[in-house]
Formats: structure tokens, C-alpha cells, sequence
């Protein structure tokens, strides 16, 4: 059945609803003036926060400490994710700081999941921060807001090019720098127990389990990664060639040499190498770390009873000295 094209764009603006659980940097309040201003759809008394020339942040008065750490965020981020992403002219930004998501949840359907922290609607360049989440662990919103942030900048550089959900989230991850040691070694214990999700399910939604959804957006991460690399300019020259027209699959074979699904295949059969080696080292660290505990201390029993031996020898008892004196006829 054929949906007319105003009912098939809000379903497209509901399937892009992005809702997101990060890890984040510490943040501290920024000084700035709370202004006061008209109706925002489900900001009751709400007042606005202007976050440099792009950002607008609406938030009832009573979340005003922390609608000034979001705009100071914004005012931070926006510049460097544009940058990155190889955009010249970033479109107006509203972000809503709210503590309660309901309004939103009803507008959009059943899109968001329970867990979700915040989320962005990429047709209306409109971020929805959920207060009563956000910020619940020290510094938790700097890297939320730039993740959300990150997928406004991504949907205004490449227009309405179709990119899959994995490459959206891998690259808020990136550009939110959300990388940590704790994050690597719980993405090497999901691979290796089989509990990463396979790339090519991740292209249209993302599991509703929040454990399940940070396994997989720990893989859409390393997924970029591997890519973009690490080399400069990459990411803007992968959606620079998205703006111009050309499909995903096709960017990606360009940028690979190989087709999505052989490429897909070859990500997960390095992971899978990669931290099986990993989990090999992990594994016998502690018989190694026994053993050589037990070398160690075999050298040092040999080391005190060879100085034992030496101070033997050159100490001069009284009864050595008496057999000596006696061979010498005193």
C-alpha cells in the first residue's frame, strides 16, 4: 500500500528520531544570561538560552543551571563537529532541555526507547535532552549533547541522502569522542562471546534492550573506525561524496575497495581476530604472572643462600680461628 508523501516524510521523521546512551567527559556550568521567552511545545515556562550564532536552548526556568551547560557545550562543540564533517553553513539548532519526555514520545510514536537520554530529530534540526537522564554520572551531558549534536551536522552536510544507522551512530560516537578503556574492553567481551549484533542488522534500528543497544553501538563505533581510519579530512570527504549524490554503498566500495556486504564480513572477521588475540593474553596472564611470581622468588631464595655461603666463608669464627692457630703449632 502506497502512503501519501506527507504521511511517508513523517515516517521517515520518525524512523530518524535517534535516541542515544553515552558515556561523557566532565562538563562544568558556563557563565550566561537565561533570557525569557514565549511558548515551547513541551517546555512549560520556559525561557531561552542563546548558544552562539547557530543554537537556541528552550528549557523551563527551573532546568536553567542546566540549559546553560548545554549551550555551553554547544557554543564548544558546534564549531569542531562542522569542521570535521566539511560543513560550511550549519542551519539554526533548537535544543529542548525537559524532565519529561512524554509529549515527545507521543508525537513520535514508538521510536524512542525508555533509555534513551536524548535524541534528535533530523528533519526539524531539533535536539530533546531528557534532564531526569542526562545527567545522572559527573560529566554525562557534554558527550551526549555532542553526540546529538553530531547527527544534526551529519543530516545538514549530506541532505537527504539515505545513510544506515550504524554509520549515523558510529559517527556521533567519533566525533564524541566516546572511547574509553572500560568501552574497548566490553566491546572485546561482546565480540568474543558472541554477543555483538552483526553490522548488517544495525542499518535501519537499533535493539530496544539497552544492553543489547550499547553492544551495538560499541560495534557501529569500531565499524567507523576501521572505515574512516584515523587519517584527517576523512570523514568530510566520505559525506562530502554522500552530498554530491552518490549512494552509500557505492562511498563505502570507493573508500574500500570492496563491495558492503564482502566489507561487512571482513570488519567482523577482524574484530573477531583482533580480540581473540586479546582475550589469548588476558587469559594466560595470570598462569604467566604465576609463574613468574614463582621465578622470582626462586632466584631470590637462590641469591640468600648464595650470600649465606660468601658470608660463610669470610667470616672468621672462634672455632676457625683455633684450628688454625693449632696447624700453626701456637
Amino acid at each position: 500500500m502506497t502512503r501519501p508523501r506527507g504521511a511517508r516524510r513523517a515516517q521517515r521523521g520518525r524512523a530518524l528520531a535517534v535516541a542515544v546512551v553515552s558515556a561523557a567527559l566532565a562538563s562544568g556550568p558556563a557563565a550566561a544570561r537565561f533570557a525569557p521567552a514565549g511558548s515551547s511545545p513541551g517546555v512549560a515556562d520556559a525561557g531561552t538560552l542563546r548558544a552562539g550564532r547557530h543554537v537556541i536552548v528552550h528549557a523551563p526556568r527551573r532546568l536553567s543551571a542546566l540549559a546553560e551547560r548545554v549551550a555551553a557545550t554547544c557554543r564548544r562543540e558546534l564549531p569542531r563537529l562542522a569542521a570535521e564533517a566539511g560543513l560550511d553553513t550549519v542551519r539554526p539548532v533548537r535544543v529542548d532541555v525537559v524532565d519529561d519526555v512524554g509529549p515527545y514520545r507521543r508525537r513520535l510514536g514508538d521510536a524512542l526507547p525508555v533509555w534513551g537520554a536524548a535524541f534528535a530529530v533530523l528533519e526539524r534540526d531539533a535536539i530533546v535532552i531528557d534532564a531526569t537522564r542526562a545527567d545522572r554520572s559527573p560529566g554525562d551531558l557534554d558527550r551526549i549533547v555532542t553526540h546529538e549534536l553530531s547527527h544534526l551536522v551529519v543530516a545538514q552536510r549530506v541532505g537527504h541522502a539515505r545513510l544506515p544507522m550504524w554509520f549515523l551512530e558510529g559517527v556521533a560516537r567519533r566525533q564524541a569522542r566516546e572511547r574509553s578503556l572500560v568501552d574497548a574492553w566490553q566491546l572485546m567481551m561482546a565480540v568474543d562471546t558472541g554477543r555483538a549484533p552483526a553490522l548488517w542488522t544495525l542499518a535501519h534500528r537499533f535493539p530496544r534492550d539497552a544492553g543489547r543497544a550499547r553492544d551495538a553501538y560499541r560495534i557501529a563505533g569500531a565499524a567507523v573506525e576501521m572505515l574512516l581510519g584515523h587519517e584527517p579530512g576523512a570523514l568530510s570527504r566520505f559525506l562530502g561524496r554522500l552530498a554530491a549524490g552518490e549512494p552509500f554503498d557505492v562511498a563505502l566500495a570507493r573508500t574500500t575497495g570492496a563491495d558492503a556486504g564482502a566489507w561487512m564480513i571482513r570488519f567482523h572477521g577482524e574484530l573477531e581476530r583482533r580480540f581473540h588475540t586479546r582475550m589469548v593474553v588476558f587469559e594466560t596472564a595470570p598462569i604467566l604472572g604465576v609463574a613468574a611470581l614463582l621465578f622470582v622468588v626462586a632466584i631470590a631464595r637462590y641469591q640468600v643462600r648464595k650470600r649465606r655461603r660468601i658470608n660463610a666463608l669470610d667470616d672468621p669464627s672462634p672455632a676457625v680461628s683455633l684450628d688454625r692457630s693449632r696447624r700453626r703449632g701456637v
